[in-house]
């Protein structure tokens, strides 16, 4: 029995109609795209005949510097979503604990026990946000 067909064996003909159908999709989500990027270039051309972004107060003015484009792309979203619901990183409120801690430190006196301890507390902190920091930038997961 003869599997090949006239241009090749019968896996290429299925991975050619496997291709025309991921071009397909792909021309599909293209065009929402683009209808997408047409509607808010009206919207945008709309508020700009009206004058309605002219009124705004940030009309004019720079884009405030909110450290967005600090992060990594890959964590952009994660991080605006917990900015947005009001919540910050694990590793900036441990870094937040630690500030407190340091404060905490001058006010004690550099000989006693209670200082001894939170130099120790302090370092281990560091150690585990150094960890983490580390962690985040090598895996770019939360």
């Amino acid at each position: 029995m003869n599997r090949h067909t006239a241009s090749g064996p019968w896996w290429h003909a299925a991975r050619d109609v496997q291709r025309r159908a991921d071009d397909a999709r792909r021309r599909e989500r293209d065009e929402r795209v683009r209808s997408l990027d047409e509607r808010i270039g009206e919207c945008v051309s709309q508020a700009v005949a009206s004058g309605e972004l002219q009124k705004s107060a940030a009309w004019g003015r720079p884009l405030p510097d909110d450290g967005y484009f600090d992060a990594p792309p890959e964590l952009r979203l994660a991080f605006k979503v917990l900015r947005n619901a009001g919540q910050v990183p694990p590793e900036v409120e441990l870094m937040q604990e630690l500030q407190r801690w340091r404060d905490q430190l001058a006010t004690l006196d550099t000989a006693s026990a209670d200082a001894q301890a939170l130099r120790a507390r302090i370092a281990e902190r560091e150690l585990l946000i150094r960890l983490r920091v580390e962690r985040l930038a090598r895996t770019l997961t939360l």
